[in-house]
């Protein structure tokens, strides 16, 4: 009897330690799956969002932050990308939660409570929110209203609205705040705006204050001089990838190429691309010519005999070069554009440009892509002088945004032909999810306030340049 009991435990223990090494198989080859699904399909999916520094498309060509990155792991691994873009958390953690797509490549910090949810890579990089504020405040709560210096402490966020975008990690650090430090702040979650739209509002005087992170607002200063981004309301987080619970052959793999990937130049100078201090050239207006008078640069000559041969005002040529470049043929500008006419290479090579081409060839390629632009939009824009505009968007922001605006225009039944109040309109407001995502919409997300304003710059110098040099 005692025999027979010692043998049943035995072959019990047996028996639940071969299932113990069958949960472990079971749950090895879960977490194995995701990743031999990638690899027998050779196919990431990844979901990103569109907007100015992750995922865009700039004079024709789609670039960002997380598009690159995601390129560069692709191709070490020999995999095609299906992209698809959502700027709703939720939503997008419901996809990547049924299988939908393998990777979240966003801005994402690392709280807490969306650990429970999914896996954080290890960080691509640190950051912190800042509050977004004017320069300089009105005090509007007082009838003898006056000026105020912009909030330096927590504490002075007591009753501010501050809008951000719904389900986002700024309204989760701001009612944490409110919370544990007891400071009554008014979070107003905006389902419609996202958060470089809420930084235009703030600039426009729509609202006082919204929040967005650190490297967000280096790259938004240089467009919205009259905004204070200096004062954060967070420590500094980590920024990551996300992919599902469990899912380790396919961690390992991203936290390899990630650690390999950071130590490189390449890493350094993709970070800076988008978010460092040379992600732009900014231009003044006040200056708008280099010369004396008597010349608008020194390359009057050669502006003109392109100019000439093209049928085109060499004093509209010289506007879009001191626009672009301030007539310095070395430039090297925002997302690897470059030289006196600031084309990116994908466009450049289409018309016979490289980094090393003469000055004469820059001026040479840059309107030849103009003569291109204005044939594309002959028919929907008849009128030759109403075309510039819609040239010079294009040429600023891309044809496909500006294509993308028309549509709109047409939807809404405005009129397609017309830039003021018209095209222009939807153009500006491509930064709101209810436009960018709408059916007619093929090019996604567009800051096109800044084309708007590009437009305006060029026309603006080209009149003083008339103005200043008749012939």
């Amino acid at each position: 009897m005692k025999w027979n009991y010692i043998r049943n435990i035995v072959a019990l223990a047996l028996l639940l330690n071969s299932c113990v090494f069958q949960e472990a198989r079971n749950e090895i080859a879960v977490s194995n799956a995701k990743w031999n699904k990638i690899l027998s399909q050779k196919k990431i999916v990844v979901l990103t969002e569109s907007n100015s520094t992750d995922y865009f498309i700039y004079k024709g060509q789609t670039m960002g932050f997380q598009f690159d990155l995601i390129k560069k792991f692709a191709s070490e691994l020999n995999l095609e990308v299906e992209f698809v873009l959502m700027d709703d958390l939720k939503e997008s953690l419901k996809l990547l939660a049924s299988g939908e797509v393998d990777i979240i490549a966003l801005n994402l910090t690392e709280i807490d409570s969306r650990k429970d949810l999914i896996k954080f890579t290890n960080p691509l990089f640190q950051t912190r929110q800042v509050l977004v504020q004017h320069i300089i405040q009105q005090d509007s709560t007082k009838s003898n209203s006056k000026i105020l210096l912009p909030i330096r402490t927590i504490d002075q966020l007591k009753d501010c609205q501050i809008y951000v975008p719904s389900n986002s990690v700024y309204a989760h650090c701001l009612k944490n705040i409110s919370s544990s430090q007891k400071i009554p702040i008014q979070v107003i979650e905006s389902e419609e705006y996202s958060e470089e739209a809420l930084i235009e509002l703030v600039s426009n005087g729509d609202i006082d204050f919204t929040v967005c992170d650190q490297n967000i607002a280096n790259f938004n200063s240089y467009y919205f001089t009259d905004l204070d981004f200096k004062t954060p309301i967070s420590p500094l987080q980590n920024v990551s990838w996300a992919i599902s619970l469990g899912e380790d052959s396919l961690l390992r793999t991203i936290n390899n190429f990630l650690k390999k990937v950071k130590q490189t130049n390449w890493y350094t100078a993709t970070y800076n691309k988008y978010y460092g201090e040379n992600n732009s050239i900014s231009s003044n207006i006040s200056e708008f010519h280099s010369g004396s008078g008597e010349s608008i640069s020194p390359f009057d000559k050669m502006i003109k005999e392109v100019s000439q041969t093209y049928h085109w005002d060499w004093r509209f040529i010289s506007a879009i070069v001191y626009q672009e470049s301030k007539f310095n043929e070395q430039a090297q500008g925002g997302y690897g554009a470059y030289g006196l006419m600031q084309m990116l290479p994908s466009t450049g090579n289409k018309f016979g440009l490289d980094s090393s081409a003469s000055a004469f060839v820059q001026i040479k390629s840059g309107i030849e892509f103009l003569n291109w632009l204005d044939i594309q939009l002959k028919p929907q824009v008849p009128d030759s002088i109403e075309r510039i505009n819609f040239v010079l968007a294009s040429y600023n922001i891309g044809y496909g945004h500006v294509i993308d605006a028309i549509n709109l225009t047409k939807k809404f039944q405005k009129d397609t032909s017309v830039w003021d109040m018209n095209v222009a309109f939807f153009l500006s407001v491509k930064s709101q999810k209810k436009y960018y995502n709408d059916p007619v919409v093929r090019n996604g997300y567009c800051n096109g306030t800044r084309a708007i304003s590009y437009v305006k710059q060029v026309q603006e110098r080209y009149k003083a340049y008339k103005t200043l040099f008749p012939k």
